[in-house]
């Protein structure tokens, strides 16, 4: 499994309200490798890592509750850094993003649509969509069936078809084009479940 989890959309409600959560509970059932990492990737600036980790733990217990297991969430706090820079401009993230790829990176982009395509392009010009590396985007995907083919087509130039897996994580369950279906449960248990399936399966 994929040791480095590059969060886009990291100040957002889904971030903190289900995938950190998810993630945390994640590390506490030993479904992570050893040496996993969390960057977090946003446009709003913090003065330190340290400052975004304690607003980030605030944020979680605001939205997630007892969700997410406290002690866990620590754990994995202590293995985040933030990076603030413009989503929207693929040279700004190519040339903001200080990643390694050692060890497998899996970028996870709970953003809105119109950010898929120049977050993918400032991934693909930092050199961070090679395989094994693994891109996950959040639907919808794009606002209508059109926008939706665009965004296919341009993905599908910054990275290899096979290699983009759809996720959904809401509260009204998962759709037929993600990773696994589950049964209805609290969104960081499903996506648990689903990130545990997907590593039996050999698809993260």
């Amino acid at each position: 499994m994929h040791e480095q989890f590059l969060l886009f959309g990291a100040t957002g409600d889904l971030a903190a309200g289900q995938v950190v959560p998810a993630l945390a509970n994640l590390l506490r059932d030993r479904l992570l490798p050893h040496g996993f990492r969390l960057h977090a990737v946003a446009k709003t600036r913090f003065d330190s890592n340290d400052a975004f980790r304690n607003w980030l733990s605030e944020r979680v217990s605001k939205r997630a509750g007892d969700a997410a297991d406290a002690d866990a969430l620590r754990e994995l706090l202590k293995r985040t850094d933030y990076t603030a820079v413009d989503l929207s401009r693929p040279e700004a993230l190519a040339a903001g993003l200080d990643i390694k790829s050692e060890g497998g990176l899996l970028s996870y982009l709970a953003v809105p649509p119109d950010l898929f395509v120049p977050i993918a392009q400032g991934l693909k010009q930092a050199g961070l969509l090679d395989d094994p590396a693994r891109l996950l985007l959040e639907k919808p995907i794009g606002r209508d069936l059109a926008s939706a083919r665009a965004i296919n087509a341009a993905i599908a130039q910054c990275a290899v078809v096979r290699v983009v897996l759809f996720a959904a994580i809401h509260a009204g369950g998962l759709g037929h084009q993600d990773v696994h279906a589950l049964d209805p449960a609290p969104a960081p248990h499903r996506l648990q479940q689903g990130v545990a399936e997907a590593h039996r399966q050999q698809v993260l």
